[in-house]
């Protein structure tokens, strides 16, 4: 039940925001191009280069990372399971005296999650400010030679 609940709450974060942003960074992309090429052609063009090794680099990230969401989402869903089975057989844990193994078992399970999460979190983010913030510096030095030209 918890895997579905959390699988839905993260369909509606996407939905909700996700499709929203992504519109929006496209919308702002077409403009500025529109915008660029009717100022500078050639500056347009140098600057619609870098969006490819951008793309690249975040379908790269996208894939190495998408893998350890998923096992994130698998490790929660078991976290859940045992703390839904602990709450529900309380009783029964009490009357075996199995107190302490079920919190080990919840402390391993917890130590894995964490473990995953904070890997997950390590995983080498591709920075697009930088390969973005290299476009500009580009396209300074390429309208500077240009200007030079004219």
């Amino acid at each position: 039940m918890t895997r579905a609940t959390n699988d839905v709450e993260q369909v509606r974060t996407f939905v909700g925001t996700g499709v929203i942003q992504l519109a929006a960074s496209l919308v702002l992309l077409v403009g500025t191009a529109l915008i660029l090429g009717a100022l500078n052609l050639r500056l347009t063009i140098a600057t619609l280069l870098t969006v490819g090794p951008i793309v690249w680099l975040l379908t790269r990230f996208v894939r190495r990372v998408g893998p350890l969401f998923g096992q994130v989402q698998q490790l929660l869903g078991g976290l859940n399971t045992i703390l839904q089975e602990d709450l529900s057989g309380l009783r029964v844990i009490r009357a075996f005296g199995r107190e302490s193994y079920e919190l080990e078992r919840y402390g391993r399970a917890n130590a894995q999650l964490l473990e995953l999460n904070v890997m997950t979190v390590r995983a080498p983010y591709p920075t697009t400010s930088h390969a973005s913030s290299s476009s500009p510096t580009w396209a300074r030095s390429w309208s500077s030679a240009l200007a030079e030209r004219c």
